[in-house]
């Protein structure tokens, strides 16, 4: 990582407001000119203010900002990383959020089964990535396929993290606040 990089994450913090947007514009404008538009540095810059974005409550820009992020990282370092199925998974939370569940719901399978490519069934990030395809499934009430997965992650949850983690609490409580099972 370049040191401009390391300044990018003293300015994290700005992301819980509007004018994170702003901050985030201005480096990644600085990012294309040092380093190019397809960097590494610049892809990150695009993801920090897809952040910024969804914290403003503009979630179009950010599934626009996420979608140039994700091309630059698959083309700079593949599919089955952690950092590209990272950003795979927020764009897919992204999509549900503006109403695309078909695009979220391939995207979130794609996520599912890189980590488990990955990591071993009983791994956190797989376990959220369950999660996340029930609530996808839930969303499009497909309310079997939702039960069943919420129960896997529940049930994984419970034997990684144990039965007072905030993940399992969550598991818990999503299956006692939806009419799934």
């Amino acid at each position: 990582h370049s040191p401009y990089t390391l300044s990018l994450h003293d300015a994290l913090p700005i992301y819980r407001n509007e004018d994170g947007t702003v901050v985030f514009k201005r480096a990644l404008a600085i990012y294309e000119e040092l380093h190019g538009s397809e960097s590494y540095e610049a892809g990150m810059c695009l993801s920090y203010l897809a952040t910024a974005s969804t914290n403003a409550g503009r979630r179009q820009d950010s599934c626009d900002l996420r979608e140039k992020a994700l091309g630059i990282e698959r083309r700079l370092r593949g599919t089955d990383t952690q950092d590209t199925l990272y950003l795979m998974q927020s764009l897919s939370y992204d999509y549900s959020a503006i109403g695309k569940s078909e695009k979220a719901m391939v995207l979130q399978n794609e996520v599912l089964e890189g980590y488990r490519n990955l990591y071993n069934e009983e791994n956190k990030y797989v376990l959220e990535a369950v999660f996340g395809l029930a609530a996808l499934h839930h969303s499009l009430e497909n309310l079997e396929e939702a039960a069943t997965l919420y129960q896997q992650a529940l049930q994984g949850r419970r034997k990684l993290l144990g039965d007072s983690h905030e993940d399992t609490l969550s598991s818990i409580e999503t299956l006692d606040r939806k009419s799934v099972v």
